[in-house]
């Protein structure tokens, strides 16, 4: 009886937290809406834990900075030094090809080795060909983590060391910094394999390959004993960002595994409009309302149902505008809610689709005011409840969470 336990707890999954209906065993998570910096799902997001190889996502924004000033290139010739040729042959730094004395390596090329195969040898010959040192190097890195408002500490450039550390946070803002600064990064980080001096490297990101995901095109995984299995991964659809980190997950694969539900969770919270108990009358007539979960949620209303409340709403196909106009002489046929209530808060009800090119105007007092924020819901046309409360006078009662128009 005692082996038998014994067998079911050896085989027996770790979960660390749920994220929705589904366990994942990450020691740490963190999903980012990428458009707007939001947080959608946190597990112990503001803990600083090993970084592994995720602290090449500084080492690499170090070096594209450097580029993108001028003060190297892509073309440059990097010497290889004592250091470097050391390291790629450290069984403690393993790395999936050496670095030779004589040889011509430019940044190019070991950039590319750490993006597929997170190359540690690169990693110091990077750093100590831009700063003369790595010391001065990750000195740099610390400086810029204060800079932008990340949570973390760097004492290598490769994350070799378990006293490199940072938040699973504090990776998700250093992707999407690294991605709003550098979005050629991608052209870089969705390569399954790389030819490197006679080596073939295979991408370490999984979901390009074996644990595959559809859309996703980066970023960097990690791997040390003292930080487990980490991984960073983004993934596009539908003109939509999701950056997803687990940390401390439970196997090689299974951060990958992870990191597909922490995705699918990113992708279920954006780009819909939901079921809310927030509420827009119009002349004391209920308009259905929803809700964006965007940057800042943003009550909304549909355009077209403004027909209904005694506004004529008129589709130029030329220029792709709708217009609104207050018409005093048209009476009001309200909708009747009893669809609408069946729902939940929550409920997802419509796909929003980001690239719609429709106008939205409102004409009043013989003027005409364009709105902001526009969202295209399937096919209707979606508009800001406040920014029409805005226009024509109405007002915000928190008691009953309703916005009041006319």
């Amino acid at each position: 009886m005692c082996i038998i336990l014994c067998i079911v707890i050896t085989f027996s999954t770790v979960y660390g937290a749920k994220v929705g209906n589904e366990d994942i065993s990450s020691g740490g998570a963190y999903v980012m809406d990428f458009d707007s910096g939001k947080v959608l799902y946190s597990y112990k997001g503001n803990e600083k834990m090993t970084a592994a190889s995720l602290t090449k996502l500084m080492t690499m924004y170090i070096v594209y900075e450097k580029i993108k000033e001028g003060q190297i290139s892509y073309t440059g010739v990097v010497p290889i030094t004592k250091n470097a040729y050391t390291a790629s042959r450290d069984s403690n730094l393993v790395g999936h090809a050496v670095l030779n004395y004589g040889e011509k390596y430019t940044v190019d090329e070991l950039i590319n080795s750490i993006w597929v195969s997170s190359l540690n040898a690169a990693a110091i010959a990077l750093a100590e060909y831009t700063y003369k040192s790595e010391a001065k190097f990750v000195n740099a890195m610390n400086e810029k983590c204060a800079a932008l408002g990340i949570d973390a500490h760097f004492v290598s450039s490769h994350g070799v060391e378990s006293t490199n550390k940072i938040t699973p946070e504090g990776v998700a803002k250093l992707a999407r910094r690294l991605i709003l600064d550098f979005p050629e990064i991608l052209n870089k980080t969705k390569m399954k394999s790389y030819k490197f001096h006679g080596t073939t490297l295979e991408a370490t990101n999984k979901l390009l390959s074996t644990v595959y995901y559809d859309g996703a095109d980066g970023l960097k995984t990690g791997t040390t004993n003292a930080a487990g299995y980490c991984f960073c991964g983004t993934a596009q659809k539908n003109g939509r960002r999701i950056i997803a980190v687990t940390m401390k997950s439970q196997s090689a694969n299974g951060r990958f595994y992870d990191c597909t539900k922490l995705l699918n969770y990113g992708f279920d919270k954006i780009g819909y409009a939901f079921a809310t108990d927030i509420k827009t009358f119009i002349d004391g007539s209920e308009v259905p309302t929803f809700i964006y979960d965007g940057e800042k949620d943003i009550p909304l209303i549909i355009c077209e149902d403004l027909s209904c409340y005694g506004f004529d709403v008129t589709y130029d196909h030329s220029s792709r505008e709708l217009t609104i106009e207050k018409n005093a002489e048209k009476a009001a046929q309200p909708i009747p809610m009893d669809y609408y209530r069946q729902f939940k808060t929550g409920t997802k009800l419509y796909r929003i689709n980001n690239l719609s090119n429709i106008k939205v105007s409102v004409i009043k007092d013989g003027g005409k005011i364009s709105l902001s924020d526009v969202k295209d819901f399937n096919g209707y046309v979606g508009i800001s409840a406040d920014e029409i409360a805005g226009i024509y006078g109405g007002i915000w009662d928190g008691a009953s969470k309703s916005i009041k128009i006319g």
